[in-house]
């Protein structure tokens, strides 16, 4: 794949051969609510010194460590100059491959803090504004 220019590539690697460079993004709250519902599941290997917290207290958490866990890192900070940010669902569209099925969870039963992670988030939600434009 990297030899038709689809492929990880490091941004500079990708601007030196002069490849589109897209970074897929999703809503803020969308990966919150899924390292939630991951949190919650029984016997939950990775991540077990968060599981069966509240939505409440995994904020609280990420507010204090937002740059400690790569699950609740913030998107923009994969942004370089001339990447194009495109939603995650249709990423694979962008590339000219066709669109795949991705799991998206059960619906959360839960209220999540929503204003909270969109301040914390507040550069991802422009991006992915930017994406969805």
């Amino acid at each position: 794949m990297r030899e038709i220019g689809v492929a990880p590539f490091q941004p500079e690697e990708a601007a030196a051969k002069g490849l589109q460079m897209y970074l897929a993004l999703r809503h803020p709250v969308h990966p919150f609510g899924s390292l939630w519902r991951d949190i919650q599941r029984p016997n939950v290997k990775r991540l077990a010194g968060l599981q069966y917290r509240t939505a409440q207290q995994l904020i609280a958490l990420i507010e204090k460590h937002p740059l400690a866990n790569p699950h609740w890192a913030p998107q923009h900070l994969h942004w370089v100059t001339g990447v194009t940010p495109v939603p995650y669902m249709h990423f694979l569209e962008h590339v000219g491959l066709p669109h795949k099925w991705v799991h998206r969870g059960a619906p959360v039963e839960t209220e999540f803090p929503v204003d909270r992670i969109l301040a914390l988030y507040g550069r991802d939600l422009e991006l992915w504004e930017e994406a969805i434009a």
